[in-house]
């Protein structure tokens, strides 16, 4: 008899979960309760157990894949010879995925001839520079003044780690959808300072 692994909800707010490592290969007996592989939720790493003995007939997402909650990642058999059929290994069938819309065409941008070529060797969008020229005309010196200014703010790309883009997630999403108020109070510290001076 052939079982399916699938990606276990660990919890209530999980969707998908990142296979970290498989602690068992293809081919290897697996006994029910034992470690059978790792992976990230949005808050931790866990390891998931086996639910059923046998051996480890075929591992269909590999380490390092993020899999929705309750797809089918692996298949447990009683023996090796055991075929899988056709319809257990069908992959689920994807949401449709909603075509983006096209952006709106913009008007075109009016700039120098000199400012285009420059914009184009500096890999600038002439969109994102503010033209001071006559009507909002990009001219030659803007292009340089932002170009010299990228120069001088270095950007590193760092790659978050996947609990790092759950916060990011959940504090926008915070910051969106909950009221916030601020409050500012002036307080004279005056007579104070002058207690801490003596």
């Amino acid at each position: 008899m052939i079982s399916k692994v699938i990606m276990p909800k660990l919890g209530e707010t999980m969707e998908e979960g990142e296979i970290i490592q498989w602690l068992k290969h293809e081919g290897d007996r697996v006994k029910e309760g034992e470690p059978l592989l790792e992976i990230a939720t949005d808050k931790a790493n866990m390891e998931v157990e086996a639910l059923s003995s046998g051996f480890l007939r075929k591992i269909v997402a590999p380490a390092g894949e993020i899999v929705p909650v309750t797809k089918t990642i692996a298949y447990i058999a009683d023996s090796m010879q055991e075929e899988i059929s056709p319809a257990a290994e069908t992959p689920e069938k994807p949401a449709q995925k909603k075509v983006p819309e096209e952006p709106p065409i913009q008007p075109p941008i009016k700039a120098s001839p000199l400012a285009k070529k420059l914009a184009r060797d500096y890999g600038i969008d002439l969109s994102t520079v503010k033209g001071s020229g006559p009507g909002g005309r990009v001219l030659k010196e803007d292009v340089i003044k932002l170009a010299e200014e990228k120069e001088t703010v270095a950007e590193k790309v760092v790659s978050l780690s996947r609990i790092e883009k759950v916060m990011v997630q959940r504090m926008e999403k915070s910051k969106r959808e909950i009221p916030h108020f601020y409050l500012t109070v002036e307080v004279d510290f005056s007579k104070s300072q002058a207690l801490r001076d003596d």
